[in-house]
């Protein structure tokens, strides 16, 4: 499995006018952290992956964002090994790759 580190989500406006609060980043994160969740293509529910581990950051512009550690799978056996909702008990063995910048 390949990992990622990204930004899932910010507090930015988007393209359609939303906003997401600090609040909402946090649930996902807790979400994330104690449940492995989906990585998918365009929310098709074509699984590629999963969220390993996830924390709230300050962003430089005083905004918040959703930091993500995400394990792209190499085959389809390694899906067996996150079952979608099932106990992430991973997440505190990859909370290092979101360190502070």
């Amino acid at each position: 499995m390949k990992t990622i580190v990204g930004l899932a989500s910010t507090t930015h406006l988007d393209l359609d006018g939303d906003k997401m609060s600090k609040r909402a980043l946090i649930s996902m994160a807790n979400q994330i952290n104690n449940h492995y969740s989906s990585l998918d293509i365009e929310h098709l529910g074509i699984y590629i992956g999963v969220m390993l581990a996830a924390k709230v950051k300050k962003l430089n512009d005083g905004e918040f964002g959703l930091s993500v550690v995400a394990g792209i799978f190499d085959s389809e056996r390694e899906c067996g090994k996150y079952p979608y909702k099932g106990e992430n008990t991973v997440s505190k063995a990859y909370m290092h790759l979101l360190s502070e910048d």
